[in-house]
């Protein structure tokens, strides 16, 4: 029997514990192994009893309890070992990096900002480590509420050493962090310079910071008008009631300003012309619509006619001119006609297959009614409230 099994069974002879002795040793073997919930709270409750243990059965049984998820008891430890540089603070810190939202949260509380964003974090945040980074991250993105400037800085850092991914784990971890106006505005003012890679993660950070806190919207849209950016487009489909208007009239003119060169215009304008047309048609915009034909041509370059195309699917209905347009333009290869022919799924009101013989056919015999400019925007209009109200009932609540 290994030492490790030994000790484990000696820590434990008050519970019979197979199941974690098997798991250790599958552990030990570098083997994948499933970890029950109840397995990792064993291995929490060894932890407690030998905090001192050899820092490579420390990391076994960290390791447990993380794949067991057994954050609720874990994270005392975890803030114990990390409030302090003493050996157990780079297993603890490897584990914190694959703590869940809720238990960031808490031991981030427990912390306190200072003592989530120190220097040795920091450091950890930027180095060969990868897992040992990924917990420095954490807790410096879960703290940005607090301490915005480290976060912004190690942003910052990751963006120009070209570490996209451990940027884009901050910016989930941000996502799902206590929002506030220090960590908004960093966000924000350092949108404009984000490389395209990271424009999605980006956006959905801002959006997610407005959708606890709405309030911060304001900011949003009058940067919007003064400064686009991708990301912030991206996140407009967070925008509140009272930002609707003014956030749509931005957006409909950048539209208009870039669509009016659309032979010209470079690769950087093109993505932000894509991000504004997929903005109004997350927006639910009707000012969208009489825009769209233009942006539909082949003369276009192929990401505008693609999300032109998209949005019909959101701001289209079962009108006339929309679904003969959708119809114009299946009988294109791909990606164009599968473009189309998704968005005429969505406004049709009936399931055919992509073939446009059997399209015509039916369009022959179907009355298409002919809306008005008034109809469109009060369907719209209703439909935006809705996703709006929905998407404030489904965001995951805060402790």
């Amino acid at each position: 029997m290994s030492p490790l099994v030994a000790l484990t069974l000696g820590l434990l002879a008050q519970v019979s514990s197979p199941e974690l002795v098997t798991v250790l040793e599958a552990l030990e073997r570098q083997e994948e192994v499933a970890v029950a919930p109840g397995v990792g709270g064993m291995a929490v409750e060894v932890l407690r009893a030998r905090p001192d243990m050899p820092a490579h059965d420390l990391e076994l049984h960290l390791e447990v309890a993380v794949r067991g998820r057994a954050f609720e008891p874990l994270v005392p430890l975890l803030h114990r070992w990390l409030a302090e540089d003493g050996p157990a603070f780079v297993p603890a810190l490897r584990a914190a990096g694959q703590l869940d939202a809720r238990a960031r949260d808490r031991l981030v509380t427990a912390l306190g900002p200072a003592k989530a964003t120190r220097s040795l974090l920091l450091e950890a945040c930027l180095g060969e480590d990868e897992p040992l980074a990924r917990g420095g991250i954490a807790l410096v993105a879960q703290a940005g509420s607090a301490q915005p400037g480290p976060l912004q800085n190690i942003l910052a850092d990751l963006v120009r050493g070209e570490y996209a991914a451990r940027a884009t784990f901050a910016l989930e971890v941000v996502a799902a962090a206590p929002a506030s106006e220090g960590l908004f505005t960093a966000l924000l003012e350092t949108a404009p310079s984000v490389p395209e890679g990271l424009h999605q993660a980006w956006g959905m950070a801002l959006a997610a910071q407005l959708d606890q806190r709405p309030a911060l919207a304001r900011a949003a849209v009058e940067r919007l008008e003064r400064e686009p950016s991708v990301p912030l487009l991206r996140a407009m489909v967070a925008a509140p009631p009272d930002c609707w208007d003014d956030a749509i009239g931005h957006v409909i003119r950048l539209i208009q300003g870039l669509s009016s060169a659309l032979g010209q215009l470079d690769p950087s304008e093109v993505e932000q012309l894509v991000a504004a047309i997929r903005a109004a048609g997350e927006l639910r915009a009707p000012e969208l619509l009489p825009i769209v034909p233009e942006l539909c041509r082949p003369s276009a370059p192929l990401p505008v006619r693609l999300a032109a195309l998209e949005a019909l699917g959101d701001v289209g209905a079962r009108d006339a001119w929309v679904i003969d347009l959708l119809l114009a333009y299946i009988t294109e290869p791909r990606p164009v006609g599968s473009t189309a022919y998704t968005s005429l799924l969505r406004r049709a009101g009936v399931r055919l297959p992509h073939r446009p013989l059997i399209w015509q056919d039916w369009r022959s015999k179907t009355v298409l009614p002919e809306l008005d400019p008034v109809e469109h925007a009060a369907r719209l209009l209703a439909d935006r409230e809705n996703r709006y109200a929905h998407r404030q009932a489904t965001r995951a609540p805060r402790d």
